[in-house]
């Protein structure tokens, strides 16, 4: 069977051959086994419920989160097998063809949310043709361990029991405690359990000390200008606020949050897979069903609530494979941001401990000057591969960040104790680095601060070097913040000196201003795939798909590189399957005769 899957696989995608995984998940479903799928973003999870209706398998039922994620879906399945979705934004009349055409056997997968699953007739629709296998996507929603919990997934465990098929649950971030959830809430029946590491070597990932949020953002953002980018924030305000600064300085651009009004958010969604848009400012609504593979940054303009978030955000950069930068910039007020988050949800007792809990970890992440990659693997309960360090993948390994040999971090954390002892924990950090770098700034004049005799006494680390230590101090419990008449203030910490020596401190910030390592083609070759892309371009306007649809950067600089003169050699091209051939060689064959 494995030759025959590679066949379709072929045949449908253009890819070679499954990942071990893949295979793993889709001949589990072939033998009636229930699975529970955790493969990292863009480790091609839907071709393993995609790829079973084309062996013989029968219809697959998919159950999925959101009507973007599905339209996507849909789209991208629908050059190798039938699909179509059932979602509210269907007429009556547009959703009872699709389940005639179901039940006529002219639909193979069919997606839909678990809400009309529960609140429609779909259940006894289906029991008339009988789905092979249910997948569940998104699955840690149905987890309150998990990031991004729905209630509504709960639900599904009952409704399922009256189809008789096996389940798979698939996801891209699940800790082993979450992975244990899922399985139980879904009645997974002696799942097979089938993973891939959650390590992805083209994500090189940075933490910087957030001091200057449009400033930083700007330099990191005008050194990838024309590069396809997303920019996560926590308030609906700033993503308005910094796409407005940013178109007027240029840049194709848009903001994205739920307040939008749906024509809106539809039209910037159509705007950036259509290649319309080069950075969209979101809040975490942008996110689920983006499969844009050319992304080439993340930004984090603030810390998200927990590390699985974080990673399904970020991991929405290179599903290429192509080099992409995933950058956070953190302070200290995203933890009282994201604390004012978690009391607005007015969670149950376990669920705020489980917020709190991941919170904590996303911190710990942000400020530890260890591999980020390491950390994440460990947070998933994996380990990386050799000594435990990526190579070159994060600014820790890379050397983008200096770390003190201990003496000198200890030195710094007892002037920085004495200082804030000294004011009484009556000033906030930004101050507190101004003295220690020896500001004469108004500010610190007006107090007499600049005749304190530690004044100026860190200076060779600079004001954005000083806050920096000082969120590692806040890391290592030696301060912590507070507030005084609505201020935000920085406090001594629980842990004293006398106690507890703070190890190594990371001292400088990475040089951000530095875009991702391109893939680079010769110049004529260059010339040719700037041709591909402008046909590709017009082409994809004509059909009114994103340019994506048609081929990938990546697929096209094959082509650019290895120059196919026949359809036979266009096939052993990346992502050009027989059905991809045969719409498009006729098109692509002549456009790189003409560079010969």
């Amino acid at each position: 069977m494995t030759d025959a899957l590679n066949e379709k696989l072929k045949w449908g995608w253009g890819y070679d051959a499954l990942r071990a995984p893949q295979r793993q998940a889709i001949e589990s479903a072939l033998a009636g086994k229930d699975s529970l799928v955790i493969l990292p973003t863009g480790g091609g999870k839907s071709i393993c419920f995609q790829l079973p209706p084309l062996v013989g398998h029968g219809p697959t039922l998919i159950v999925s989160p959101l009507i973007a994620l599905m339209e996507d879906q849909v789209q991208s399945a629908r050059q190798a097998v039938s699909a179509a979705a059932l979602h509210s934004d269907l007429s009556p009349q547009h959703q009872a063809t699709i389940v005639r055409d179901y039940q006529a056997g002219h639909i193979s997968l069919l997606y839909t949310s678990p809400e009309r699953l529960a609140h429609s007739r779909l259940l006894s629709d289906l029991m008339l043709r009988p789905p092979a296998l249910i997948a569940v996507d998104e699955a840690h929603c149905i987890s309150s361990w998990g990031h991004d919990f729905r209630p509504e997934y709960r639900q599904l465990a009952d409704l399922l029991e009256r189809l008789d098929a096996p389940r798979m649950a698939l996801t891209a971030t699940a800790t082993p405690q979450v992975a244990q959830d899922i399985a139980a809430q879904l009645r997974l029946k002696d799942p097979v359990q089938v993973m891939a590491p959650v390590h992805r070597a083209n994500l090189k990932l940075s933490c910087l000390a957030r001091h200057d949020r449009r400033r930083q953002l700007s330099d990191l953002i005008e050194a990838r200008r024309g590069q396809c980018g997303i920019v996560y924030c926590r308030k609906r305000k700033d993503t308005e606020e910094l796409a407005d600064w940013f178109k007027a300085k240029g840049h194709r651009c848009a903001a994205f949050h739920a307040g939008l009004a749906a024509a809106r958010k539809k039209q910037t969604l159509n705007a950036f897979t259509h290649d319309q848009l080069d950075v969209v400012f979101a809040t975490v609504a942008f996110g689920m069903g983006i499969d844009r593979p050319d992304v080439r940054f993340v930004i984090h303009a603030a810390m998200p609530g927990s590390l699985e978030a974080y990673v399904q955000e970020s991991g929405r950069a290179g599903r290429d494979g192509e080099a992409a930068d995933c950058i956070l910039l953190h302070s200290g007020q995203d933890i009282r941001t994201a604390q004012f988050f978690i009391d607005e949800e007015n969670p149950s007792d376990e669920r705020r401990q489980s917020l709190e809990r991941a919170l904590w970890s996303m911190v710990d992440f942000a400020r530890t000057p260890a591999c980020r990659h390491q950390q994440i693997s460990e947070h998933f309960g994996q380990q990386l591969a050799g000594n435990g360090r990526c190579g070159a993948s994060c600014d820790v390994c890379s050397g983008a960040l200096d770390t003190l040999p201990d003496q000198e971090g200890l030195q710094i954390a007892e002037a920085v104790l004495e200082l804030v002892s000294g004011l009484r924990g009556r000033f906030g950090r930004s101050h507190i680095a101004a003295i220690l770098a020896g500001s004469k700034a108004e500010r610190i004049r007006k107090w007499k601060h600049h005749q304190l005799q530690l004044h100026g006494r860190l200076r060779r680390y600079g004001e954005k070097g000083i806050m920096q230590l000082i969120d590692q101090l806040e890391h290592h419990k030696l301060v912590q913040a507070g507030q005084q008449n609505g201020y935000p203030v920085i406090e001594l910490g629980m842990v004293s000196l006398d106690v507890q020596a703070p190890p190594a401190l990371v001292v400088t910030v990475a040089p951000a201003q530095k875009s991702s390592p391109k893939t680079t083609l010769r110049d004529r070759d260059q010339q040719l795939f700037e041709t591909l892309k402008a046909w590709r371009a017009e082409l994809a306007q004509a059909r009114g798909v994103p340019a994506y649809r048609i081929a990938s950067d990546r697929s096209l600089k094959h082509v650019a590189s290895n120059r196919p003169m026949s359809r036979q050699e266009l096939l052993a091209i990346h992502g050009f399957g027989a059905v991809k051939v045969d719409e498009l060689a006729d098109e692509i064959l002549p456009l790189v005769a003409q560079t010969e």
